[in-house]
């Protein structure tokens, strides 16, 4: 069967060619193992005394059970998900969590499903306001390494004051360096799982799709980084290997000027 045809058209922009050239079918490949990351994640929302349709909902977002495979960093959820309706209605009505789900899509060729192929975990789980920050982080620390991704998009970054990073522990290393940034020298960062052992991530420098959706619409420079930055993710999935071409260094500096006069406004 012929490869589906790459979508001219996608978050509401025409993709650039240079990043359609890069669309190529990759799909998921389960671990041989399974992972703990969803049962951690169910005992940090009992242990918080969440409903059982927020933990489940938050389950379904960090499925699949697996290790290895992709999984996206957000921050934290909104206080005002529709958890009792489930996992696809909340990606429905989230901006960010449906920009990705048609990001992915497209650029893994129709192959990568949000919800059931990615793996995203918050940088804060169940956590809308700055209360217990440092569990938080610990319990989304313990979930990636027992992912252990084969990939992670860290697109998520809770600003706190620097006298206080210490609370977010080895989860520092998997937050995003901002629009526009990249990991090239060190691709790679080591993250302590529950039993202090040392687990070595790859990682790929996103950023919050909201910057694309929300704070500068105007401008479609964001929404194709966007699409990049996915494009590098399953590119190091698919290969282990990113070809970082001529082009992009350039495409990146005007993006992040982009965003940064976006957010000075």
């Amino acid at each position: 069967m012929a490869p589906s045809p790459v979508p001219v058209v996608s978050l509401g922009i025409a993709i650039d060619h240079r990043i359609r050239r890069l669309i190529q079918p990759v799909e998921y490949a389960p671990g041989d193992q399974a992972g703990n990351h969803i049962s951690i994640l169910n005992a940090r929302g009992r242990a918080l005394a969440r409903s059982k349709e927020e933990i489940a909902v938050t389950a379904d977002l960090a499925s699949p059970g697996s290790t290895g495979g992709i999984a996206v960093i957000l921050q934290q959820p909104r206080e005002n998900h529709a958890f009792e309706a489930g996992a696809e209605a909340v990606i429905d009505e989230c901006p960010t969590l449906r920009a990705l789900e048609e990001v992915f899509f497209v650029v893994s060729g129709g192959k990568l499903a949000l919800l059931h192929d990615i793996s995203v975990i918050d940088l804060l789980p169940y956590t809308s306001n700055d209360k217990g920050m440092a569990d938080a982080f610990r319990a989304a620390q313990w979930a990636i390494t027992a992912k252990e991704p084969d990939v992670v998009l860290c697109a998520g970054k809770k600003r706190l004051p620097k006298d206080l990073w210490d609370l977010k522990g080895d989860m520092f290393n998997l937050e995003s360096k901002g629009v526009g940034a990249v990991f090239d020298e060190y691709p790679f960062t080591n993250i302590s799982n529950s039993e202090g052992n040392s687990i070595k991530i790859r990682r790929v420098n996103g950023f919050h799709p909201s910057h694309a959706l929300n704070h500068c619409p105007e401008s479609s420079c964001l929404r194709q980084l966007l699409f990049l930055c996915v494009a590098e993710t399953c590119a190091v999935y698919r290969t282990g290997l990113w070809n970082e071409e001529t082009w992009m260094p350039a495409f990146r500096k005007r993006c992040s000027r982009v965003s940064r006069a976006s957010t000075s406004k």
